[in-house]
C-alpha cells in the first residue's frame, strides 16, 4: 500500500488520470440526476394533463346525457346511475395511474 501511495505522489500521469476519472464521474452524476428529475417532472405533468382532459370529457359526457334525458326524477336517477357505472367500468380499462 505504501508503494502505491509513493508512486501516486511522484507520478503526474496517475494524478491526471485519477483527476479526470473523478471529475467525469461527478459530471455524469450531476447530468444524470438533472435528466432524471426533468424527465420525471415531464411525465408527471403529462399524466396530470391527461387526467384533467379525461375529467373534462367525463363532465361534458355526463352533462350531455343528463340534458338529453327526460326531466322526471326517476329518469334522472337512472341516467345518473348509468353514467356512474359506465365511468367505473371505463376506469379499469384506462391506462392512467394515480399520481
Amino acid at each position: 500500500m505504501r508503494k502505491i501511495v509513493e508512486r501516486f505522489r511522484r507520478s503526474l500521469t496517475l494524478k491526471v488520470i485519477l483527476s479526470i476519472v473523478l471529475l467525469t464521474t461527478l459530471v455524469l452524476g450531476v447530468v444524470g440526476t438533472t435528466l432524471y428529475t426533468r424527465i420525471s417532472a415531464g411525465i408527471k405533468e403529462e399524466k396530470v394533463d391527461s387526467a384533467i382532459s379525461e375529467a373534462a370529457y367525463t363532465i361534458y359526457f355526463a352533462q350531455t346525457r343528463l340534458l338529453a334525458s327526460s326531466r322526471t326524477d326517476s329518469e334522472l336517477r337512472r341516467t345518473a346511475k348509468e353514467i356512474v357505472n359506465s365511468q367505473a367500468i371505463g376506469s379499469d380499462i384506462s391506462s392512467r395511474e394515480i399520481v
